[in-house]
Parts: structure tokens; sequence; C-alpha cells
């Protein structure tokens, strides 16, 4: 009878200190969590969803993704666990880059629903902080969102400045470059 007592409470612990690591991890996550860019239009509002670098992982780019080390927290979990805690999101995947990439999510929501609504939207421009400027190739539609790349992203550009047009209206935003380097800056 003690033993059975002595291994629910184990048991509790065991529950209990995953429980902590998930949500530790969770806050983690939120806290470093950027500021998106948005901008209000006369009928919408545009919101930079996510941003994501990455090299190799087509999967790095997928829209709300959990972070690698859910996964890694997932698959070092027992077993019995796995029905108590929800399995980490694979996320909503537009299109993948298996080479170095920036991909933007972004949207244009309506501001009557405040649901987001497909609008067309015309290949960008972006200008880094020596003025370069690189064309986006291509804006990928993904349901009512959309998908671009940066393709090789220059790493000597604290920021990126974006110029494109979202069903007629001129939208331009800044983010930070996840792609810079200090010792690329150094080089310029």
């Amino acid at each position: 009878m003690a033993a059975q007592v002595l291994a629910i409470v184990k048991m509790k612990r065991a529950l209990v200190f995953i429980a902590l690591l998930v949500a530790a991890i969770a806050l983690l996550t939120n806290l470093r969590r950027p500021f998106l860019p948005r901008q209000h239009v006369s009928n919408g509002e545009f919101r930079v969803l996510q941003v994501a670098y990455g090299c190799g992982d087509a999967n790095l780019h997928n829209y709300g993704r959990s972070p690698k080390s859910s996964f890694w927290i997932w698959n070092h979990t027992p077993s019995l666990m796995h029905g108590l805690i929800p399995a980490p999101r694979e996320g909503f995947s537009g299109s993948g880059h298996s080479e170095c990439a920036i991909s933007i999510w972004w949207g244009w929501f309506d501001d009557k629903t405040g649901l987001p609504e497909f609008r067309s939207a015309e290949n960008g421009i972006v200008v880094t902080d020596s003025g370069d400027r690189i064309v986006i190739p291509r804006i990928l539609p993904a349901d009512e969102l959309r998908q671009m790349f940066v393709s090789d992203p220059p790493r000597n550009s604290r920021h990126l400045h974006f110029l494109l047009s979202v069903d007629g209206h001129p939208v331009e935003f800044t983010i930070a470059n996840p792609a810079f380097s200090r010792s690329a800056d150094r080089i310029r």
C-alpha cells in the first residue's frame, strides 16, 4: 500500500515538473516575440503575422509552428504523457525554402469582422540600410494569408524596409533583419 502511494506521489511530481517546463518554454517563447508591424489602410489593416529566418529546414517557415524546443521535449516525454499534453503544432505551410531565407507571413484584415481577407498583392521591394534594393520575385497566396521570401538575405543591414502594393494601396513597413551579422556589418 505504501509503495502505491509513493508511486502516485512520484507520478504527480513528474506531471507537475513537465507542466512547469512546458509553461516556462511557452513564457520564454512569448517574451522573445518581436514587435510585428501593422498599418491601417482605408478599409482594413495590413498586419505582419510572423517573421522567420532559417537555412536548410523548410519547416522553419511554417506559420504558427511550435518552436524546435517543443518538438524536442515532446520526443523525449514518455508516451504515457502524450495523452495529457498536446503535440507541438506543425504550423501552416505556404511554401518552404531550403536555402537561407527570411519568410514573412502577412494578412489584410477587415475592419468590421477582424478576419483576414484575400487581397491582390503586387511584387514588393526590400530596401536595406545602405539603400540597396532587392525585388521580391513573388508573393505567395496561402488561403487568406500571404507569404513572401527574401532569399539569401543581406547580412550587413540591421533593418529591412519593405514597399509593396496590397489591393492598390501602398504598404510600407520595417523589420529588424533576423539575418543581420555584426561581422558582416564591419566589412561594409
